[in-house]
């Protein structure tokens, strides 16, 4: 088999196996243009449907004028509804997430590891009353008592580069050096 066969062949391997591994793999999901009582919300989060789990939150807010404006990093215990269309962070990082201010985002549809872009519903604002965040305190000047259908904006996923699949791409990559570089080696000695 030819060098061009024998490079074209591990290139297609390699970039296959990289698809495939890459096919379940949990997405990141961006905050674009969400906008909920004068606040931006922006930043990203991951969220793997596989096992309903969300990891490297990044969200920020600017104030408003219901929601405070600050960093979002981790979860609320115990969050309202499924993860799947509904994530609720604090702003604490504490076990004890009592008068924690706590922002939750609804989505219309449930987030999945297949991507998209998906649009917010709600936002759900106010303070944790509970150590698990399990029961929400309004705001001052809420007009909507926790839950504001009025957002704006969506989010949009994509794909995080696994472990296995980067390695199984410079596994290939290094195939292909290696060819080349023995078949130079026959060429200058012949």
């Amino acid at each position: 088999m030819g060098l061009a066969r024998q490079s074209i062949l591990a290139a297609a391997v390699c970039l296959a196996s990289a698809a495939f591994t890459a096919e379940a793999a949990p997405l990141k999901w961006t905050l674009t243009d969400v906008t909920s009582f004068g606040s931006s919300i922006t930043g990203s989060f991951v969220y793997d449907a596989d096992t309903d789990t969300y990891s490297h939150i990044n969200i920020t807010t600017s104030s408003g004028s219901v929601i405070p404006g600050g960093s979002w990093n981790t979860l609320a215990i115990d969050p309202k509804y499924p993860p799947s269309f509904f994530v609720q962070f604090v702003d604490t990082t504490g076990s004890d997430q009592s008068g924690a201010n706590t922002l939750g985002l609804m989505f219309y549809y449930s987030l999945t590891n297949a991507g998209g872009t998906v649009n917010l519903f709600a936002t759900y604002q106010g303070s944790c009353l509970t150590a698990s965040c399990g029961t929400l305190g309004v705001y001052p000047g809420d007009p909507t008592p926790g839950f504001n259908p009025n957002v704006t904006g969506y989010v949009v996923a994509s794909a995080i580069p696994e472990p296995a699949s980067l390695s199984v791409l410079a596994a290939g990559a290094g195939a292909i050096f290696l060819t080349r570089k023995r078949r130079t080696r026959r060429v200058a000695s012949a």
